[in-house]
C-alpha cells in the first residue's frame, strides 16, 4: 500500500508544480446576480453555522 501512496503523492506533487507555472490566458468572465436568483448556496457543512434567520424578514 505504501507504494501506492508515494505514487499518487508523486503524482499530485507534479501536477501542483506544473499548474503554479501555467500563466491565465484571456480575460476574466465575471458576471453578477441578485442573490434572490440564486436556487443554492452549496459550502461544505464544516464552514457553516446553523442559524434562524432569513434575508427576506
Amino acid at each position: 500500500m505504501q507504494p501506492v501512496l508515494e505514487y499518487i503523492v508523486r503524482v499530485f506533487a507534479l501536477a501542483l508544480v506544473e499548474s503554479e507555472q501555467l500563466q491565465p490566458q484571456g480575460e476574466p468572465d465575471v458576471k453578477h446576480r441578485y442573490l434572490s436568483g440564486v436556487a443554492k448556496l452549496t459550502m461544505r457543512g464544516q464552514h457553516s453555522q446553523a442559524v434562524n434567520k432569513c434575508i427576506y424578514e
